[in-house]
């Protein structure tokens, strides 16, 4: 397990790139809609189709590595998350884990049908409400 000081945490966030914020913001909100031991949800985020699971406190996620959506080393950076509903759990990639911790909320402005996520007060990015979903 590594630790992440706090300063380091930041700065590995601004560090992301523009999809990779994406898809941080998209698994902090999919952590309020999966339960964990659920059966994997079926995701379609900008049009990749993945599957998500809560298992063990591990969200697995490596279609997006292997679909080129995110760098190799985003899964670095990412590891556990603290979500709006106080679970902890860890990002796992086939390649790499780590952990360090990210206290999040997010926010939905029905004026725009946009979901907006905060990273320590600090403004994340929002995201199109439409731009992602749970498949039937």
């Amino acid at each position: 397990m590594v630790n992440l000081s706090q300063n380091m945490l930041n700065s590995n966030i601004r560090n992301l790139t523009s999809k990779e914020k994406q898809l941080l913001a998209f698994l902090m909100f999919m952590l309020t809609e999966i339960k964990e031991n659920e059966t994997p949800a079926k995701v379609d985020f900008f049009g990749i189709e993945a599957d998500i699971s809560i298992n063990e406190r591990e969200i697995h996620y490596q279609d997006f590595v292997e679909n080129g959506f995110v760098q190799q080393d985003f899964t670095d950076i990412l590891a556990t998350f603290v979500s709006a509903t106080s679970k902890i759990v860890t990002l796992r990639s086939e390649s790499s884990i780590c952990s360090m911790c990210i206290f999040s909320n997010h926010g939905y402005s029905e004026a725009d049908k946009k979901i907006f996520f905060k990273f320590n007060n600090s403004f994340l990015c929002e995201i199109e409400r439409n731009s992602f979903r749970k498949k039937k």
